[in-house]
């Protein structure tokens, strides 16, 4: 599981990057140069001062166009956007996916140098740590979807709050069990909602299905697993909700376009790359 952290990366080789996910939300804030993100196979152009909203488990890849791309980064753990952000309206700016969505947002000036310096303060904030770290982090984080909200109001659902909490919900029950045997119908019911209702709200809120949830939140605990350890696929898939071996790799194999075992030497091999 990610943890919440923020960065301003200097100087590494992106020429080495593939395409990625992460099991948390990620917030880019471009400071300079120009570049285009494939999120989820849409191209997305970003320049200076635009801010680049990335779901947890979304893949992306990026193609660096213009020199120096200087930009501030935040990775955001779902559970603590669920436990520690009180207004689940702001927190919808994470999961809202509306039709027409986009994922790069253009600031002006005036917006951009507020949320650069709550990033500021939050990178800080995690060189310092110092005593209430993690209050601290909650306010700060609060204050920047506070001010995200007040300029691009857009991007958040105010309406629906009953609809958005179940969904938040779901998803975070789905993120702790994907390991188990758990169906639509089942987690219909536990949340106390039709199977119908469940399916279309999830869907139009998070903009894919509770079943492409599910499925990438055990798939990317499958690469993690892949990454770390040596099990082997029979016992790894096991451990990340697949009874049979040989449909875990037709789903990996699907989502990844590579079989379990050709990622763990392509990830190995691009570990050994970036280090030398």
């Amino acid at each position: 599981m990610s943890e919440f952290n923020a960065y301003k990366p200097l100087g590494e080789d992106r020429s080495k990057l593939i395409h990625h996910n992460h099991d948390c939300h990620e917030l880019v804030l471009v400071e300079s140069g120009q570049v285009s993100f494939s999120i989820e196979n849409t191209i997305c152009e970003a320049g200076p001062h635009s801010l680049v909203i990335i779901g947890n488990l979304e893949r992306h890849h990026i193609h660096v166009k213009k020199e120096p791309y200087q930009r501030r980064v935040m990775l955001i753990p779902n559970a603590f956007l669920t436990e520690k952000i009180r207004m689940p309206q702001l927190v919808s700016f994470f999961l809202y996916r509306p039709k027409g969505f986009k994922h790069v947002i253009q600031l002006d000036d005036d917006l951009y140098h507020k949320l650069e310096k709550i990033f500021d303060k939050i990178i800080e904030e995690f060189k310092a740590n110092l005593r209430l770290k993690e209050l601290r982090l909650e306010v700060l984080l609060e204050l920047l979807l506070i001010d995200l909200f007040r300029g691009k109001h857009e991007y958040f659902s105010w309406e629906n709050r009953e609809d958005m909490n179940i969904v938040y919900q779901v998803q975070r029950f789905v993120s702790q069990n994907f390991a188990k045997n758990i169906t639509l119908s089942e987690t219909a019911e536990k949340f106390r909602v039709s199977q119908y209702y469940l399916s279309r709200r999830f869907q139009s809120i998070a903009g894919y299905g509770f079943q492409q949830y599910l499925i990438s939140c055990r798939l990317n605990e499958a690469k993690r697993l892949l990454i770390t350890t040596d099990l082997p696929v029979s016992i790894l898939c096991e451990q990340c909700g697949y009874e049979d071996t040989n449909n875990f790799i037709r789903a990996f194999r699907k989502r990844e376009g590579i079989t379990p075992l050709q990622y763990r030497k392509t990830m190995k091999d691009h570990k050994e790359a970036i280090h030398n």
